[in-house]
């Protein structure tokens, strides 16, 4: 179960965990109220939250360390232009 979705920031080290490890993942929660916030997983949902641009400095430099990051949040942009 992965809990605090609405209040995560980043879900792509939670979700990189389950995939090593072959975890299943039966639930997600987003929100305070049990069991009425608890939901099946939406694979949708979790890609986007795991994808999503990453916050920058004011004036927009990014360091080496995070152009790594960068490209992933852009791979799938790419990948429409690409694909027919």
């Amino acid at each position: 179960m992965i809990t605090k979705t609405d209040e995560a920031t980043q879900l792509a080290p939670v979700i990189d965990c389950l995939i090593r490890n072959n975890l299943p993942l039966m639930f997600l929660s987003n929100g305070q109220r049990v069991p009425e916030d608890l939901s099946q997983p939406d694979i949708a949902y979790l890609s986007h939250r795991a994808m999503r641009s990453r916050s920058y400095s004011d004036d927009l430099s990014i360091n080496d360390d995070q152009i790594p990051a960068v490209l992933s949040d852009h791979l799938g942009d790419w990948l429409n232009k690409v694909a027919p």
